[in-house]
């Protein structure tokens, strides 16, 4: 948010505000009918330092009443008071809590305040009249009466558009009402269509039945065709990141016509760049068998991590190689590879194969400890962290056993260790 907008719902929040006129006689007037319903509200309407200001109050069927919500003209978030939106209760208010004001910018305990979307009160009663407030703002033409407006806006979130963007009466007068919400995307004051709305006149039929992702995908795809939008729409996603890349209309078909498979297309093609398919190849976009792709893709995905683990490892091994110690009976000597780590982990119950990226990566080093006669058999398993002796682990994360603890002594002695 602007500085401004916090700086005015701050300062909103802090401030006692008289009870609208005719508030406490609506609800005398209405308590009775609630039925079961625990609460019910009511939208008043006034100005403040020049914005429209909406607040809603909440009132039970013991006459109880509670402001509830602020929303202030040109400001993008709520302030609440009292109100927590419950996942099986729905709303819920505390009719008797310490009206602390809450900007809803953040979530706070139950308090879910994560979009200001979740706090729109306006298929409730206002206690106020439409018409009065358009003569009073000087707006008459503003369309919200007119028989061609279906935004489906309530009376105060369509003027604030109004009162920011007056040409919308353009939009609802030519029978295009369903864009008045987006009409941030458009410059109203465009000489030409495709000055206006950033596109040619091919939509201009289609215009009353396009929406906010309509509107961007045409923009971005150039698109020039309403069948293949039709398409388009089935595919596109935010969650599809990697399909977005390469979406058109012969995409579109191709993952559509993929059913039930279609979900490891956009895996299929984050993983093909990050192996370097040339996916400028319709071949590889558009591959004949999509889930064996998918494998090999995948496969080689895990090939390169373990290539890079291997390497980081084996070099990793080599810095610690100056530590090889043998005795009679035991040796002990670095890991060079993540398939031993894997096999350590397999033979003695314990996770050290969790700990490849770290070694890969320089953090820690292990070291594996065998019987002189036994080098291939796991033993005991240790952990050195640059001269310091983290942990030594056997069988199910067993501790060593005494002559192991001896060994490990006279090896740390020799290299002037710590940590044991």
């Amino acid at each position: 948010m602007k500085k401004e907008e916090i700086k005015l719902l701050k300062q909103l929040s802090k401030l006692k505000l008289k009870v609208p006129k005719g508030l406490m006689r609506f609800v005398k007037d209405h308590m009775n009918s609630l039925g079961s319903r625990r609460q019910w509200y009511i939208n008043t309407l006034e100005m403040w330092h020049g914005r429209l200001l909406l607040r809603t109050f909440a009132f039970n069927p013991y006459g109880e009443i509670k402001e509830v919500c602020r929303r202030l003209e040109g400001c993008s978030q709520v302030i609440l008071n009292d109100i927590e939106n419950r996942p099986l209760a729905g709303r819920v208010v505390d009719f008797f809590g310490n009206n602390f004001w809450d900007v809803n910018w953040f979530k706070s305990g139950n308090l879910y305040t994560a979009s200001s979307s979740n706090w729109w009160f306006c298929d409730y009663d206002n206690l106020f009249n439409c018409e009065e407030w358009i003569e009073k703002l000087n707006i008459p033409y503003c369309c919200y009466y007119h028989p061609l407006n279906r935004s489906g806006l309530c009376f105060y979130e369509y003027i604030c558009i109004y009162r920011k963007y007056p040409k919308i009466e353009l939009l609802v007068k030519a029978g295009w009402s369903n864009l008045v919400r987006y009409a941030y995307l458009f410059v109203l004051d465009g000489k030409t269509f495709e000055e206006i709305f950033g596109f040619n006149e091919y939509w201009k039929p289609y215009m009353h039945q396009l929406d906010y992702t309509d509107i961007r995908l045409i923009r971005k795809y150039k698109l020039n065709d309403f069948e293949k939008i039709k398409e388009i729409r089935k595919v596109y996603s935010q969650r599809n990141k990697y399909i977005n890349r390469h979406l058109n209309f012969k995409t579109a078909v191709f993952v559509n016509n993929l059913g039930s498979q279609a979900h490891l297309y956009n895996d299929y093609l984050k993983f093909a760049e990050e192996i370097g398919v040339p996916l400028n190849e319709p071949k590889y976009l558009y591959p004949k068998d999509i889930k064996k792709s998918y494998d090999e893709a995948y496969k080689r995905v895990n090939e390169l991590k373990d290539e890079l683990v291997n390497k980081g490892i084996a070099n990793q091994a080599a810095k610690l190689s100056k530590y090889i110690y043998s005795s009679d009976q035991l040796s002990i000597f670095p890991a060079t590879s993540n398939s031993e780590l894997v096999q350590e982990s397999k033979s003695l119950n314990h996770c050290v194969r969790t700990y490849a990226k770290r070694v890969a990566d320089g953090e820690t080093g292990i070291m594996l400890i065998r019987r002189s006669d036994e080098k291939e058999k796991p033993y005991y398993t240790l952990e050195l962290k640059g001269k310091r002796i983290v942990q030594i682990r056997g069988n199910h994360n067993s501790a060593p056993v005494p002559e192991v603890s001896e060994f490990v002594r006279q090896w740390e002695k020799k290299y002037q260790l710590t940590g044991y």
